[in-house]
């Protein structure tokens, strides 16, 4: 059986900016600020992660405030 197998290569895709949601494009556009005030200039995941805290109608501070957190 395994010989009638074949891999198949999975390519990343790109990450266009326009097939992101609205919300999405904001915090990534937050997020590049943050890094930008803080001096750095790449973007990582810790600047997305606050800018995704500090979105006051956004998903991650609805879910933490539903946890309790």
């Amino acid at each position: 059986i395994s010989s009638l197998c074949t891999r198949v290569l999975i390519l990343p895709r790109p990450m266009l900016p326009q097939n992101f949601t609205h919300k999405s494009q904001e915090a990534l556009q937050h997020a590049q600020q943050i890094a930008f005030q803080s001096g750095q200039q790449t973007l990582e995941a810790v600047h997305v992660f606050f800018a995704l805290l500090e979105q006051a109608d956004g998903a991650v501070p609805a879910v933490l405030k539903k946890l309790s957190v």
